[in-house]
């Protein structure tokens, strides 16, 4: 199953349920997107080899909230942060390590990936559908803003939060899998 949810339509339990919160009418783009995400969702289905994908696209938070709230959602667990493009060739070329990466961590180790509206959506859609990490779609200046708080400024960006939500690791393009497995061991230590 493939769920992409809007921040501002859908409210999410602490294990990431989804709660049902009445639809923002008022929004004509926000309906537009909607149908859009729906749309993409059904595009989706069967492609994911029967694993549930998560998405959660942001509205107008600022990149602050957007950062504090990813982290809430997964507090008690390492997070993995991938800030990515659809047409970003690094990027996309490091998918497949981290994939691999992603599936020998243990449960306590959540893999997160970032992209904005820089990247097309339907593009953004068809791509996570093979990728087992929990998907961002965030506004461009969300997006960037997470990511010169942390004195970066292209991606493929990379940080390591540990269990209490601090970061302890953060670079510009992919290490290896190796230095990402060291980074995670500092995390438990």
């Amino acid at each position: 199953m493939y769920t992409i949810l809007h921040k501002n339509h859908y409210k999410l339990n602490n294990d990431n349920s989804l709660i049902l919160d009445e639809y923002e009418q008022n929004h004509h783009h926000h309906h537009a997107l909607r149908n859009h995400q729906q749309e993409l969702a059904q595009k989706a289905q069967g492609k994911t080899d029967g694993k549930t994908t998560f998405c959660l696209i942001y509205g107008d938070e600022s990149p602050e909230d957007v950062l504090t709230d990813i982290l809430d959602r997964y507090k008690g667990k390492i997070v993995f942060m991938d800030f990515w493009g659809t047409s970003c060739v690094p990027c996309l070329k490091a998918q497949p390590e981290i994939e691999k990466l992603a599936k020998e961590m243990p449960d306590d180790v959540q893999f997160i990936d970032l992209a904005c509206t820089q990247s097309k959506m339907e593009k953004w859609g068809e791509l996570t559908t093979h990728m087992s990490s929990h998907h961002f779609y965030l506004t461009h200046e969300q997006f960037w803003g997470i990511i010169k708080k942390h004195h970066f400024d292209m991606i493929p960006t990379y940080l390591i939060f540990n269990k209490q939500g601090k970061l302890t690791y953060s670079t510009m393009g992919f290490p290896g899998a190796d230095v990402i497995k060291e980074e995670f061991l500092k995390c438990t230590e």
